[in-house]
């Protein structure tokens, strides 16, 4: 959209990319895009808290140190054993995300980063969780509908797309997670990524070979988007997704043949 000049907002907080819990994740990508940023590693390193807020400082306060320094210099920079811990603690993370951005989309990336860091766990424990994971949601749906086939390409587009004030509520698209829509209602509504296993998600497919209600959180959500719209609604799903550099097919959701015929006016894909 950026590239289209199409102007968009997004659905709840307007100062997403102020917020800490945005900047982390973003510190986290940048510092994997490119491991000698070192105020991206002050931010990452104790985001969330792992007894580094000391070294986090020393960073900001002009320390240069790259991701690859961490190792060569652990004994100095780890004196005590609790710093010790949570270096070591960081750098298996860093290490691990490092491997996977070699295999992973770059939204893909953004998604990991939030689970496997222990943002989203964290998050879950404090009293503004909430509304915080939101804005985390929010960051990755402006991931899922960047075209950016590398880390540098999407880090741009994200920090591009920080709106600079509140728009008027019909100027531009609306983009949303489906969470951050409740409540909401547009005459159009664009439903993307209705594909097998993105809705209902792999994990709530895997859950339900043992657990029949597993999908019925899914079948909800699903309730939630498409009754946002007050006139025309839009189902779709992409034929391929590419990931780890490969095209993937990909199936429409099996929610899709739950849905009335008659209601429903099928148009091919371009």
């Amino acid at each position: 959209m950026l590239a289209a000049g199409v102007p968009y907002r997004l659905a709840g907080d307007t100062s997403l990319l102020a917020s800490p819990e945005a900047r982390a994740a973003l510190a986290y990508l940048r510092l994997l895009a490119n491991p000698d940023d070192s105020l991206a590693l002050a931010r990452a390193l104790n985001a969330p808290p792992r007894g580094l807020a000391s070294l986090a400082r020393r960073l900001r306060a002009g320390l240069h140190l790259s991701a690859r320094d961490l190792e060569s210099r652990f004994a100095a920079l780890a004196p005590d054993p609790e710093v010790a811990c949570g270096l070591r603690r960081f750098l298996d993370l860093y290490r691990e995300l490092a491997s996977l951005a070699r295999a992973l989309a770059p939204e893909e990336l953004l998604a990991a980063v939030v689970e496997r860091s222990g943002l989203a766990r964290w998050l879950a424990s404090r009293p503004d969780g909430g509304s915080a994971r939101r804005r985390l949601d929010a960051l990755r749906a402006l991931a899922a509908v960047s075209d950016a086939r590398d880390l540098p390409t999407l880090i741009a587009e994200l920090e591009a797309a920080e709106p600079e004030g509140e728009p008027a509520r019909d100027s531009g698209v609306t983009l949303s997670t489906i969470h951050a829509a409740k409540g909401l209602e547009f005459a159009a509504v664009f439903v993307v990524g209705l594909a097998e296993g993105t809705l209902p998600h792999a994990r709530a497919i895997a859950q339900a070979q043992h657990h029949p209600d597993a999908l019925d959180e899914e079948v909800r959500l699903l309730y939630v988007a498409v009754t946002r719209a007050r006139r025309r609604l839009y189902l779709s799903y992409p034929r391929t997704r590419e990931l780890g550099g490969r095209a993937l097919a990909q199936a429409g959701s099996r929610f899709l043949a739950a849905l009335p015929a008659g209601l429903i006016r099928a148009a091919g894909a371009s």
